[in-house]
C-alpha cells in the first residue's frame, strides 16, 4: 500500500500513513481531532537497475545502445500492428 504524508494543522504535527488510494484519512493520530489534516507530498524513492558495465565504456555509448534498443522495439510494434485486420 501507498504511504502518505499527513499534516495536522490544529497540533501542526506531521505523521504517515499507509493506506490503498481511495481511502482518505482525517483522524489526527497525534492530538485526534477531525479534519484538520492535509496530505502533503511524500518523498519518492526510486530505484534503478545496475547493470556491470566495462569501465572504459562512456556514457553516450550507454545512451546510444538504449536509444537503439527502443528503435528496434517501436519497429517491431509497428510491424505486428501492421499485421493486424481490423473487422468492421
Amino acid at each position: 500500500m501507498p504511504r502518505y504524508t499527513y499534516f495536522c494543522e490544529d497540533c501542526e504535527s506531521c505523521f504517515d500513513v499507509s493506506h490503498s488510494l481511495q481511502n482518505t484519512f482525517t483522524l489526527c493520530k497525534n492530538c485526534g481531532s477531525d479534519g484538520a489534516l492535509v496530505r502533503k507530498p511524500s518523498e519518492v524513492f526510486l530505484t534503478t537497475k545496475h547493470r556491470k558495465t566495462d569501465e572504459n565504456l562512456r556514457v553516450g555509448s550507454v545512451v546510444k545502445e538504449a536509444i537503439e534498443d527502443a528503435k528496434q522495439e517501436l519497429k517491431s510494434d509497428q510491424d505486428s500492428l501492421k499485421k493486424r485486420i481490423y473487422k468492421k
